[in-house]
């Protein structure tokens, strides 16, 4: 089996919920996490502003975005310029049509690694990354993508990370061999551990679905706030962390004003994960 997640594939079996009418059924939770981060103090000076530019990395349809956006108008921003970044091409031909629906306009939309966010996107007010994405992130990809998004803000700006605590997750519950992760009539998704990197700090699990039998694997790190958190206070001038509203286990960190670390710092590969 080949070693790299093949994300389109995975969020195939997965059946994760991208199609329009569970986007709708999503966006007002989501702007309920949207407006409690906009009441934070460095977000907060962005109301009433002529126009704000908006980056939803690893951002699938545009679902946070889309919220962002609205809270925004409400608060009085007359144009919010809204970026859609995916590795999906499929996430982001849905996230054209959503945010067209929704905002009555299109969202420009990026297929491209998040570590590549500061090659298509410059002085963003606010960079997101929502939903369960940063899992899929290692040890080194993180610190990567977080230099790349740090490059596209504003010196102003600030960069807001979901983040599921599966640090607290594992502690409580333990880590499972066998997980079903989806069942519905007539399908049923398992994954089964495959084994773990401590190199790079994930997980990889194989996904089988029945009864088709195809195949997939997924890469997964275990993040939690803290850990987060403390890994953007680097390349950021100070971070906090709120607790979601509507999400348990939630947290959004927030990361304000950047450092000037160039992301070009960690273009080269450390030697803790060269060949041995």
């Amino acid at each position: 089996m080949a070693e790299e997640v093949n994300l389109e594939l995975l969020y195939d079996v997965l059946r994760w919920p991208e199609d329009l009418d569970s986007l709708w059924q999503r966006l007002e939770l989501v702007r309920r996490d949207m407006a409690a981060l906009l009441n934070h103090e460095w977000l907060s000076w962005l109301a009433g502003r002529q126009k704000v530019r908006l980056l939803d990395a690893m951002g699938g349809a545009g679902i946070a975005g889309v919220a962002l956006a609205l809270e925004l108008r409400d608060r009085g921003v007359e144009q919010v310029e809204l970026y859609v970044l995916d590795a999906r091409a499929r996430a982001l031909e849905r996230a054209r049509e959503f945010t067209r629906q929704a905002l009555g306009v299109e969202a420009v939309t990026i297929q491209a690694d998040v570590a590549e966010a500061h090659i298509y996107v410059k002085y963003a007010d606010v960079a997101i990354v929502y939903g369960n994405s940063v899992p899929h992130l290692d040890a080194y990809h993180l610190v990567r993508a977080a230099a790349s998004l740090a490059a596209s803000l504003k010196p102003r700006g600030s960069l807001v990370v979901d983040v599921l605590d599966l640090v607290r997750e594992f502690g409580s519950r333990g880590y499972r061999d066998v997980i079903v992760e989806h069942s519905e009539p007539g399908a049923v998704v398992t994954s089964y551990h495959y084994r773990y990197e401590p190199r790079r700090g994930r997980y990889l699990r194989v996904l089988v679905e029945q009864p088709t039998g195809r195949t997939t694997l997924l890469s997964f790190r275990p993040w939690d706030p803290a850990g987060v958190a403390a890994l953007l206070w680097t390349l950021f001038r100070d971070v906090d962390v709120i607790e979601s509203p509507v999400k348990r286990d939630h947290y959004l960190v927030l990361a304000h004003g950047p450092r000037g670390v160039s992301p070009e710092a960690f273009g080269e590969t450390p030697r803790a994960l060269g060949p041995r």
